[in-house]
């Protein structure tokens, strides 16, 4: 029986390029969905020499420069584009609008194996590492290139303090959802017609409210349901399913025909950031996929 033997921390991944886009309405930072599958797809090729599985990766980001731009303070931002080279004829090809990051993020992964496998990592600590460096370098994270990696780290078991601590300067992608229930019911005992999407575009929503005093002067002050609440922000927490599933090579012109597919919508909750020293336990900042539930495919940390 598979069980957690190390923590490996994959120590300031610089990424150019990423995907900034996460969901149909949500942008800022590469969606959850992008870092796990490069994990599992990393986990793929690593088990031709290794016999670990990778299940839970902790989420630190350090910076992130969205590529936008905007003409001056009173007018919105808007993504930068890349021009593709012309065609044969000498046209111009249409832009497809696309929302790119630059990014510099640290993922700490579970790694699970039988005592065999163990051994073998603790023994071969420097061999193991290379491979994944050498793996990760190859591929792309989030649509994005990966740069550079300043060091990857094994931690025992018992050493997630450490780990944590490993992590600073950076903050951690946490759930909130929680919070996000809180502030749902907090709306609804104001308008009893408030549905979740209110929340969730509530979440997103800065208030401007003018206050005059005695003297007749204006002054103005921000208000936001996030209040006391620390740095929430929407989030895509995976996909729901909006048609049957269809038997593989059923539908045509899609990536993958010797899987099922299925056409889905995603779904949204709420995270927030925190600092890594604010008491992580490593049972509940780790997210994983879970499709427990049927026609329901979601990223969760395990405490949600």
């Amino acid at each position: 029986m598979k069980s957690l033997i190390n923590y490996l921390l994959i120590d300031r991944i610089k990424i150019t390029a990423a995907n900034t886009v996460s969901s149909p309405i949500t942008y800022g930072f590469p969606a959850i969905s992008a870092f796990l599958g490069a994990i599992h797809a990393l986990n793929r090729e690593l088990l031709e020499d290794w016999d670990i599985t990778f299940d839970g990766v902790l989420i630190s980001c350090h910076e992130c420069h969205i590529r936008s731009y905007r003409a001056h303070a009173f007018t919105d931002y808007t993504f930068n584009q890349n021009r593709t080279p012309l065609k044969q004829n000498g046209s111009a090809p249409s832009i497809i609008e696309e929302g790119k990051c630059d990014l510099t993020l640290s993922l700490a992964i579970k790694i699970y194996g039988e005592k065999s496998a163990h051994r073998r990592v603790n023994n071969e600590p420097e061999t193991f590492k290379n491979r994944i460096q050498e793996l990760l370098t190859a591929h792309r994270i989030a649509g994005g290139s990966v740069q550079g990696i300043r060091n990857l780290k094994l931690f025992g078991e018992e050493d997630f303090e450490e780990l944590t601590t490993a992590l600073m300067p950076a903050r951690v992608l946490m759930s909130a959802q929680d919070e996000l229930i809180a502030i749902e019911k907090s709306l609804k005992e104001q308008n009893k017609t408030a549905q979740p999407l209110s929340t969730l575009i509530e979440l997103a929503t800065l208030h401007h409210n003018p206050t005059e005093d005695e003297q007749g002067k204006t002054t103005w002050a921000t208000e936001t349901c996030k209040k006391g609440k620390g740095w929430l922000v929407p989030i895509p927490v995976g996909f729901q399913a909006i048609s049957r599933s269809f038997t593989p090579g059923e539908l045509a012109n899609y990536r993958n025909p010797e899987y099922p597919s299925q056409y889905v919508e995603s779904i949204y909750s709420a995270g927030k950031w925190i600092l890594p020293h604010r008491g992580l336990d490593p049972k509940s900042c780790f997210w994983r996929y879970d499709n427990s539930q049927k026609h329901l495919y979601l990223v969760t940390q395990n405490n949600h």
